[in-house]
């Protein structure tokens, strides 16, 4: 009789009794990667960044969303005399494609409730991801990830941060590169918007509604 790929998830995580030494922090992730495959269906992607790429929207192959989730548990360390995290160990959850990534959710969940299962009372627990809204669609509406605290990742803060340069002052302009600047560095440390740089990015908007 074969066993199911749950059933294996479960005897790896029946010999894991205790998370790795120190760990006061875990952070879970998920994400998807766009894969060719063999089969009948639309090339429809990411805009096109490197030449050579086939440029048929419609023909034999066709790219589909594959998914990636990791648990990563970290543990607070000095270093040269600065706080930081060191990660202890990643767990990799990756499944083929499949519409809304349901076995990858479904798989990720199970680790997550393990995790939760042997974690010391004070464990922080973090989500962290890009922007995309059917992911984070998932996790604002999963009862495991209500308490967890929710991040958007800096970078890709960072790619929308400079498209609003772009739309608001223009293309290669220079101030908008310094208001990029601005505002990315608002972004790390986490001081708030100033009051006439938000008035003006609605008015933005709103002109080119």
């Amino acid at each position: 009789m074969e066993t199911s790929k749950e059933e294996i998830i479960k005897a790896t995580q029946n010999q894991e009794t205790q998370l790795p030494e120190g760990t006061n922090v875990v952070a879970i992730s998920l994400d998807g990667a766009n894969m060719m495959l063999r089969e009948a269906g639309t090339l429809k992607r990411r805009p096109q960044t490197r030449p050579g790429h086939d440029l048929f929207e419609s023909g034999s192959s066709c790219y589909k969303n594959a998914g990636v989730a990791t648990e990563s548990f970290y543990k607070p360390i000095t270093r040269e005399g600065e706080p930081i995290l060191q990660r202890r160990r990643t767990i990799v959850v990756a499944h083929a494609p499949e519409e809304r990534m349901k076995s990858l959710k479904s798989e990720l969940e199970l680790e997550v409730r393990h995790c939760m299962s042997i974690a010391p009372v004070n464990l922080k627990k973090v989500v962290i991801m890009d922007g995309a809204r059917g992911l984070w669609t998932y996790v604002e509406g999963c009862e495991l990830f209500h308490v967890w605290i929710q991040i958007v990742d800096f970078h890709h803060c960072c790619e929308h941060l400079s498209k609003l340069a772009e739309q608001m002052f223009g293309k290669s302009s220079t101030k908008g590169k310094k208001w990029y600047s601005k505002y990315r560095l608002v972004s790390t440390n986490g001081t708030r918007w100033d009051q006439e740089d938000v008035a003006f990015r609605k008015t933005i908007f709103k002109n080119n509604e």
